[in-house]
């Protein structure tokens, strides 16, 4: 059996509806009421509200055989402020986890972000610690990377996810990834929101498909190679090159400048590219779609 939490999100639905092309024993663990419409097409064994199945654990109340725990649960809202919420959701709740995994002698991988990299970009630094996060989400997720790796490293796997988009991820709202939100802003007013920065120097993301990094996820899952990884193509582009792309793709909309917001000031990462050396230097030979080809794949998917 499977567990994998935060399995009707958005990586978690992508991850579960690969899984299923072998096997339907998963346990999914998330908030009860979340994100249904993510689950009509998928197959799992039982579906557990997050607290509940901590209450189970605790209680010894949990009866399978579990093989391996993929831990995507928590909460992604890089604009959390609220540090007790978030060390809960993105610290206590990822040890409970690990600490179960360890209990049953199963593989744990766990969700990281390349977040915690701040303005460093995470192209050269997977063993360094001494980053500067840009906001409180960033902290989080770079203290449990302390907690597993820093000291005595553990026996697990890290993802450093950069700028996921594709399928199932709706429901994320402002946190959905800005293909998603552009795609949605020009279906629904033939415009896009892009915030201005044509006299300064552009933004630079690394964006990767969904697909691309389930991929990556398995790889690492099969190899069973302890240890941090960045999850991303190494190829940053501009917000305005993404946008050009689905207005080309899309067949109309344009480009509406608007103001950087002040609430984003110092908190705002404008470059992220990943060193994918690592994956590669242990076999990682899966071709990675490029961002056309990439965006390509989702409108099929969001046209559907």
């Amino acid at each position: 059996m499977i567990v994998i939490t935060g399995g009707a999100g958005f990586i978690g639905a992508n991850l579960i509806k690969e899984i299923n092309q072998r096997n339907d024993k998963i346990i999914i663990v998330d908030n009860i009421s979340k994100n249904k419409k993510n689950l009509k097409k998928l197959k799992f064994k039982n579906y557990y509200d997050k607290y509940d199945f901590l209450k189970k654990i605790d209680n010894n109340k949990i009866n399978h055989k579990i093989d391996a725990i993929i831990h995507l649960g928590a909460c992604t809202d890089t604009t959390e402020n609220n540090w007790d919420y978030l060390k809960f959701n993105n610290i206590l709740y990822t040890k409970k986890m690990y600490e179960f995994s360890l209990k049953n002698n199963c593989q744990f991988i766990y969700a990281s972000s390349a977040s915690i990299y701040g303005n460093k970009s995470g192209s050269t630094m997977l063993n360094n610690f001494n980053h500067e996060p840009l906001n409180l989400y960033a902290k989080s997720k770079l203290e449990i990377d302390k907690y597993f790796f820093k000291v005595s490293k553990k026996k697990v796997i890290g993802l450093r996810f950069f700028n996921v988009y594709g399928n199932y991820e709706d429901h994320k709202k402002d946190m959905s990834s800005p293909i998603n939100k552009f795609t949605n802003q020009l279906n629904e007013k033939g415009y896009l929101n892009l915030f201005d920065f044509r006299k300064k120097k552009e933004p630079l993301r690394d964006f990767i498909y969904v697909n691309d990094a389930i991929k990556m996820l398995n790889f690492l899952w099969i190899k069973k190679r302890p240890g941090l990884y960045n999850i991303g193509t190494g190829k940053p582009h501009t917000f305005v090159n993404v946008a050009e792309i689905l207005i080309k793709k899309l067949g109309y909309g344009k480009i509406n400048y608007i103001k950087f917001p002040n609430i984003l000031k110092n908190k705002y990462q404008y470059f992220t590219k990943a060193n994918i050396s690592k994956l590669v230097t242990l076999g990682y030979k899966n071709h990675i779609k490029d961002l056309e080809k990439g965006i390509t794949n989702y409108l099929k998917f969001f046209k559907s």
